[in-house]
């Protein structure tokens, strides 16, 4: 307490927002540096205390209209360590909770221009059709998004680097109090001037890499065959970059025909680049791979013993230490492996349990301002936030029946003798 201007109104500083969603309450730091992002939970109680920070009241004045002054000490404390105060007279709102159900986070696919033409793109209907969000457009949805009291946002596309005003638009967000979590790339057009301001502002990277060679990266996305090596070097030379420059970083890889057999070779370049997070997955049958997954698709059995190698590989590398473990990375393996499996191996589920692992506070939005209830599912669009309210459509009826699901609504799921083991991720 002894750090504290006494005298000078206090409120919290510009990088962190009370957000409420029902009785759940958050600090949420829009420069929290950990691989996942994760806001303070709060309790009611501390709620209530840290509303009083909105830079009408010293500290000493804030003190007196407290009862449990421990708590309020103890509360103090930590705003102090995490630089969370501000006594610049600054004045700050706070918005109220609304009615549930609560949108948590969003994925943005904002701009539809790409500078690839990949065979598994989910978003083809979507790509080079000149639909984008020019910034008076990002604004308004951002003040949307601030009024709903959502946590964060991922931002996608189309490629997000081609826009130059990608720092401007992460600003935008960042003055609503929203966290731009991360950016979905390719990778191809980061650039050291970029880095600066990811690693500035705590903003991961998701980049796709689908192989470890030229060849098993450049054959998904239809790179031609004398751009390949140029193409998978200068994505490599922009991992590397990123991880010297401090900013967490992310890969994607869709499995394939091209590097299922090369997997632990993939493994290998995954522990030089020292990345992150390692996140696998099929490609999905959406856009343009109900056309080309003949032509990609992995066949079972391949799949099960090259993923069962890679495992291995990576089990091999787990250290057990008295207070964890340490772990090359983060691996993720869709529908099949998570590294917290190690500390937490099994999870039950029920009927009741949510059948889709996709947030149920999440939805997609489009480039063209199209609101979906995830990225993959296209054909279901409950409106436009171009021409609507965000919480018009967010609490639509039927977007809520989807978001809703449960596995006792799925005929093929709901008596199923794995029911208990399966699923990813439930609510």
């Amino acid at each position: 307490m002894g750090l504290v201007n006494n005298e000078e109104n206090v409120s919290l500083s510009n990088n962190y927002f009370i957000k409420t969603l029902g009785h759940r309450y958050y600090l949420s730091d829009l420069k929290y540096k950990n691989i996942v992002f994760e806001p303070y939970e709060l309790s009611a109680e501390e709620y209530q205390i840290l509303k009083k920070f909105n830079g009408t009241k010293n500290i000493k004045e804030i003190e007196k209209t407290i009862r449990n002054k421990k708590l309020f000490k103890l509360l103090v404390g930590d705003l102090i360590r995490i630089n969370a105060l501000d006594f610049s007279n600054k004045k700050r709102e706070f918005i109220k909770s609304l009615k549930e159900p609560h949108l948590y986070d969003v994925h943005f696919e904002f701009e539809s221009k790409c500078n690839m033409n990949c065979s598994h793109c989910y978003q083809s209907k979507y790509l080079n059709t000149n639909e984008k969000f020019a910034l008076k457009d990002i604004k308004k949805f951002a003040d949307e998004l601030n009024k709903l009291n959502v946590v964060k946002i991922a931002l996608s596309g189309g490629e997000p680097f081609l826009r130059k005003d990608l720092k401007k638009i992460c600003s935008i967000f960042k003055k609503a109090g929203i966290k731009v979590d991360c950016i979905f790339t390719n990778g191809v057009l980061i650039s050291e001037e970029h880095m600066s301001w990811l690693k500035d502002e705590s903003i991961h990277i998701f980049i796709s890499l689908d192989g470890g060679t030229p060849k098993s990266h450049g054959s998904l996305r239809n790179i031609p065959l004398k751009n390949q090596k140029q193409i998978f070097e200068k994505v490599v030379s922009n991992i590397k970059k990123l991880k010297k420059m401090g900013v967490i970083t992310k890969i994607n890889t869709c499995i394939h025909q091209g590097n299922i057999e090369s997997l632990d070779k993939m493994y290998g370049l995954m522990k030089d680049l020292k990345i992150d997070v390692w996140r696998m997955t099929l490609p999905k049958i959406v856009g343009r791979y109900e056309s080309a997954k003949d032509s990609f698709d992995v066949k079972e059995k391949q799949l099960s013993k090259n993923l069962k190698d890679l495992l291995k590989l990576f089990l091999r590398d787990v250290e057990v230490l008295e207070d964890g473990i340490h772990v090359p990375f983060d691996l993720r393996i869709a529908n099949i492996f998570k590294t917290e499996m190690l500390i937490n191996p099994i999870v039950e589920y029920t009927k009741n349990n949510s059948a889709c692992d996709y947030q149920k506070e999440r939805i997609t939005i489009k480039p063209n301002g199209d609101i979906v209830p995830c990225g993959l599912l296209i054909n279901h669009n409950f409106g436009n936030i171009k021409d609507q309210k965000l919480k018009e459509i967010w609490y639509n009826k039927e977007l809520q029946k989807i978001k809703n699901i449960k596995i006792e609504e799925i005929e093929t799921c709901k008596n199923c003798e794995y029911l208990g083991l399966c699923g990813e991720d439930v609510e």
